[in-house]
């Protein structure tokens, strides 16, 4: 099986890194001070504890790494990954500068670990992303489903090498 790495881009890490410490702050700040208010200090924990919460999810749910062999494509992340029938892929390609330009997420999650759920284009239209950075764009179009829209740290090589494979 052929793999390819997804790193995360700076703009993920950096809203990754301010959602853990927001949500530890929530959790932590209240019994730090001296609130008097101690009905306002337990909704501020539960924030706390439902953001590290949602944190931890996107975090178990967010792409670590792509591939594919001669009967799928595959989406690697710790629980749940994705396996993609190579009879269900219709073309593999990297996009026009203009296809995902202006990107509109209409639900999912947007740079908690990646850049995953439904987006739209009015190039593409909708589109499932399991991405990691807002660069490096692969297409897959699919027969029948809405394009999958991945983020290889190399990927000229993953559509080449994919092309090959898929012949």
């Amino acid at each position: 099986m052929k793999t390819f790495t997804c790193k995360l881009d700076k703009v993920s890490i950096l809203i990754t890194f301010n959602v853990l410490l927001f949500g530890l702050f929530l959790l932590i700040g209240p019994n730090l001070s001296f609130m008097e208010n101690r009905e306002g200090s337990i909704i501020l924990q539960t924030a706390g504890a439902l953001l590290l919460l949602m944190t931890i999810v996107f975090y178990l749910l967010s792409p670590r790494a792509y591939g594919f062999n001669k009967e799928y494509l595959f989406i690697g992340r710790m629980i749940a990954p994705l396996r993609i029938p190579l009879s269900e892929i219709a073309n593999v390609r990297m996009p026009d500068t203009k296809e995902l330009s202006w990107a509109i997420r209409t639900f999912g999650n947007g740079g908690l670990f990646g850049y995953t759920g439904r987006y739209y284009t009015k190039h593409i239209g909708k589109m499932n992303w399991q991405c990691t950075r807002r660069s490096n764009f692969v297409v897959v179009e699919r027969t029948n489903k809405i394009p999958l829209i991945i983020s290889s740290d190399e990927p000229a090589k993953f559509v080449f090498e994919y092309n090959q494979v898929a012949r």
